[in-house]
């Protein structure tokens, strides 16, 4: 079965909120299932658990 295609787009990641709820989604959505690219502007602020959420989509 081919994968689904989700794109998150999100202009910042750096505050709570609207970014906690992109990298919660994006999270538990199923991998096997789900094809996600992540969409993100500059963000400067970033809390230690988002840094390590956009590391796994760094050159995707």
């Amino acid at each position: 079965m081919e994968k689904v295609k989700v794109a998150q787009v999100i202009t910042r990641m750096d505050w709570a909120g609207s970014a906690d709820i992109v990298r919660i989604l994006t999270e538990n959505l199923d991998k096997d299932k789900y094809e996600i690219k992540l969409i993100v502007g500059k963000s400067k602020n970033l809390t230690p658990k988002n840094k390590r959420f956009l590391e796994c989509f760094r050159d995707n």
